[in-house]
Formats: structure tokens, sequence, C-alpha cells
């Protein structure tokens, strides 16, 4: 049997609804669980953002191997992209 803590995440406004959230590790807060699936919403949705713009998962390649070469190269203009939208190519050098 594996132990799990649950964690109910309530709008205070009632415009969302309510998120239940499973976590394994029962030493965590709630603080913590809810934290991680934020950072791990990000994730998700950088991925999404990936297969509904770059067609990632359309990709007519016939080997795995293909795949694995092209996909990070489609990926990189997302992940290099500061928080404000703008390309790290344009961003001002911090250098002396």
């Amino acid at each position: 049997m594996v132990k799990v803590k649950w964690v109910l995440v309530k709008d205070p406004d009632g415009e969302l609804e309510p998120v239940l959230l499973a976590c394994t590790d029962t030493e965590l807060s709630a603080e913590e669980i809810v934290s991680f699936f934020v950072r791990r919403w990000q994730v998700e949705v950088t991925f999404a953002e990936v297969r509904r713009h770059l067609g990632v998962e359309s990709q007519r390649q016939w080997s795995d191997l293909a795949i694995e070469r092209s996909t990070p190269c489609l990926m990189v203009p997302d992940v290099y992209r500061l928080p404000d939208g703008k390309h790290l190519a344009s961003a001002p050098s911090n250098t002396t």
C-alpha cells in the first residue's frame, strides 16, 4: 500500500474549478505540493505550445533517431525566451 497526501486547492472567488492534488511524499507541506504542481504545469504548457505551434506530433520521420535529432531543434526558440517574451539574442549584454 502506498501512502498519499491529498491537497485540495480552491479558488477563493469561486470562479475556477477546485483541483485535487496527490503526492506520495507525505512529508511535504501543502504549500510545497502546490509549488511542485505549479512548476510542473509550466513544463506541460511548454510542451503543449511545442505541439500546437511546431507540429511535433505530426513529424513524418521514419525512425526514432530522426525524431530524437529534430525535436530538440524545434524547441530551442521556445526555451530561449525571456519572461517578457523577448528572445535572448535581443537582450542587452551584461559584459563589462
